[in-house]
C-alpha cells in the first residue's frame, strides 16, 4: 500500500461511496419506501433537525475531485497529484498513478508504479457516473484526449486471474478479502459503462470466472467468514481476522456478471449461493466497504428474480455496529462492539 504521511483520500472516496450508496439505496428501496420504509435504529437516532446541518452537493464535490487529481501538471506544495507509470512491468503499457495518501513531496519519483486499484478505478468509476467520457478524457498536458480506462487492464494479474490492488501482476492472494476482490467490484461499472472497451471486458470475464470458483468452494464448505482465499493453493485461509462480509461483495459480482453474460447459468447460482448465507448468518458481517453491495444485490434478487431475501437485515449490517474487527477499547459494553458503522451523533 502506498502511505504518505498527511490526509488520505480515501477521505474524499469515501465521500462518494457513501454518494453511490444513497443512490443505489434510493433506487432499489424507493418501490419498497412507498409501501414500508426500512430504518434501522441507529438511523432513528439520528437528530431530526439537526442546528447547524448542511447538505453537502457530493456531486459538485466529486466533480471537482476528479478534475483536481487527474492534473500531471498541476503545481503545488504536494502536487501534481497524478503521474505517468512508465515502468511497463511484464509489458504493461504506460498507465498512471495516484496517491493513496497526501502528504509527500515528490511522490511520483518515489512509487511510480505502486499505487493502487482502489484510488484509480475509483475516481474513473466517480467521473464515468457523472458524465464525463474518462475514455477519452482530456488530461491537462495532454495532446489528445487520453483512453484512462484501457490503463486499469495493467491491475489484472495473469498469475491469479483478478484484478489486484497493485499494478506489479504478481500480488499474492490468501491476505484479505478487502484488497484482493474489491478491485473486480470497481471494473463492474467501468465494464458496464464502457463495453467496447474489450480487452478489459475479457480480463473482467475472467476475474468473474475466478470469484465465481470461489463463491463455489465457498458454498460447498458451508461457510464465508474466512479473512481471504489463497488462489494458487485453492484454500480458503483465516490467520489473524475474518471478512465476512465478503459474501456481500461476491453476491454483487455474481449478479453483475449474470448480467453481462446471463446465458453462463454459474452466476446466477453463486450470487445466490452468497446471499442465501448472509440470509441465515445471525450477526453484523461488516468488516470493512462491500456489506453495502449485498443490499444492492438482495433487492434486484428479490425484485427481478422472485427471492425473498432479508433487505431490511442487509441494510441495517451497513449502519448499526459490528464486532467483526473485535471489541473497542472505548466501547461502553462488550455488547457495543467496536461501533463500525455509522456515526450518530458529534465526533
Amino acid at each position: 500500500m502506498v502511505r504518505g504521511t498527511k490526509m488520505s483520500w480515501w477521505v474524499v472516496l469515501v465521500g462518494q461511496f457513501a454518494c453511490w450508496v444513497a443512490i443505489v439505496f434510493g433506487w432499489m428501496l424507493g418501490d419498497a419506501a412507498a409501501q414500508e420504509a426500512i430504518t434501522t435504529n441507529r438511523i432513528e437516532s439520528f437528530p431530526k433537525d439537526p442546528s447547524g446541518y448542511q447538505l453537502i452537493d457530493w456531486r459538485s464535490r466529486s466533480l471537482n475531485y476528479v478534475r483536481y487529481v487527474l492534473n500531471p501538471v498541476e503545481q503545488g506544495e504536494y502536487l501534481p497529484l497524478m503521474w505517468w507509470d512508465d515502468t511497463r512491468i511484464e509489458g504493461r503499457r504506460t498507465s498512471f498513478g495516484l496517491p493513496s495518501y497526501v502528504g509527500m513531496k515528490g511522490q511520483w519519483d518515489v512509487f511510480r508504479n505502486s499505487h493502487e486499484a482502489f484510488v484509480s478505478m475509483g475516481t474513473l468509476v466517480s467521473g464515468a457516473w457523472l458524465g464525463l467520457d474518462m475514455s477519452s478524457y482530456p488530461v491537462p498536458g495532454s495532446a489528445v484526449p487520453v483512453n484512462l480506462v484501457k490503463m486499469q487492464g495493467d491491475y489484472f494479474s495473469n498469475k491469479n486471474q483478478v484484478f489486484c490492488d497493485l499494478i506489479n501482476g504478481d500480488e499474492p492472494t490468501g491476505q484479505t478479502f478487502f484488497y484482493e476482490l474489491i478491485p473486480s467490484l470497481f471494473m463492474a461499472p467501468l465494464c458496464d459503462k464502457y463495453p467496447t472497451e474489450s480487452e478489459l471486458l475479457d480480463k473482467w470475464h475472467r476475474s468473474c470466472s475466478t470469484w465465481s470458483d470461489v463463491t463455489s468452494h465457498l458454498w460447498r464448505l458451508n461457510d464465508f467468514d474466512f479473512q481471504s482465499y489463497d488462489l494458487q493453493k485453492k484454500q480458503a485461509v483465516v490467520k489473524d481476522w475474518t471478512e465476512p462480509d465478503v459474501a456481500a461483495g461476491l453476491a454483487y459480482l455474481m449478479l453483475m456478471a449474470h448480467q453481462k453474460w446471463p446465458e453462463e447459468k454459474q452466476y446466477y447460482h453463486e450470487c445466490h449461493h452468497a446471499l442465501m448465507w448472509l440470509d441465515k448468518h445471525p450477526r453484523n458481517i461488516n468488516y470493512g466497504m462491500t456489506a453495502p453491495f449485498g443490499v444492492y444485490a438482495a433487492a434486484r434478487a428479490n425484485a427481478e428474480h422472485g427471492s425473498k431475501y432479508d433487505v431490511a437485515k442487509f441494510f441495517s449490517w451497513c449502519f448499526e455496529s459490528s464486532q467483526v474487527r473485535g471489541i473497542s477499547p472505548h466501547a461502553n459494553t462488550t455488547e457495543a462492539g467496536d461501533d463500525y458503522g455509522i456515526v450518530s451523533g458529534r465526533f
